[in-house]
């Protein structure tokens, strides 16, 4: 019987979250957010003899997507994001002179996706849930009982709005009726910090407390 494996490494000087998502039945893996030090996750993902087939992008943000043209050059593989983050994605030189870092590659996106999709990967299906409000096209990914919410969500907090395309009312309002209508034990996987559940942010989350689905 399959059982899905998720390895959560911290990248960057962001401490952005990557995932490395696999299932035992499968020597292959698919990598979320891959926001930066390469070799870091290469080596992790060799470590447990594995080959990345897939990457997805929860949004477009410089600290989520650093290693994506790495990933793409060296195996060729295929890169999905919402098309509503296109701008953002594009921006990813801008970015980089914002935050004093050196010039890095628009990474290629491949696949662009809508809310609605499902993703079905390696024997995964990945249900795209769009919540846009940190981005634009800021999305989630609903795998069985866990979800990748990028930096929608995270433990005792939400993500900032005060960038680009950020809208702190509409954040609230996708939290509040596209994942707060999901099962409250389901996992959540954020783009930073640590792996919490709906149920912990609807009852002790400070942003959100009162908002119900």
């Amino acid at each position: 019987m399959k059982r899905i494996e998720i390895t959560r490494l911290v990248v960057t000087p962001f401490a952005s979250n990557c995932y490395v998502v696999s299932d035992t039945s499968s020597d292959q893996a698919i990598v979320i957010d891959p926001g930066g030090d390469f070799d870091l996750i290469i080596h992790n993902i060799q470590n447990h003899n594995l080959t990345p087939t897939n990457i997805l992008l929860t949004h477009g943000h410089l600290d989520h997507i650093m290693a994506v043209s790495m990933f793409s050059e060296r195996f060729d593989l295929p890169v999905y994001a919402h098309q509503e983050e296109r701008l953002i994605i594009e921006s990813a030189p801008q970015q980089a002179q914002m935050f004093g870092l050196p010039p890095i590659q628009v990474p290629a996106v491949t696949n662009w996706f809508k809310d609605g999709d499902i993703l079905t990967l390696n024997g995964l299906s990945f249900k795209v849930i769009h919540t846009p409000g940190h981005s634009p096209g800021g999305s989630c990914f609903l795998l069985e009982n866990d979800i990748f919410v990028g930096d929608t969500l995270f433990e005792a907090s939400i993500g900032r709005t005060d960038l680009p395309g950020g809208n702190h009312e509409q954040l609230i309002r996708s939290i509040r009726t596209r994942l707060f209508c999901l099962p409250d034990d389901l996992v959540v996987h954020p783009g930073h910090g640590e792996t919490t559940t709906l149920d912990q942010e609807k009852k002790y989350n400070p942003f959100l407390q009162g908002l119900s689905a």
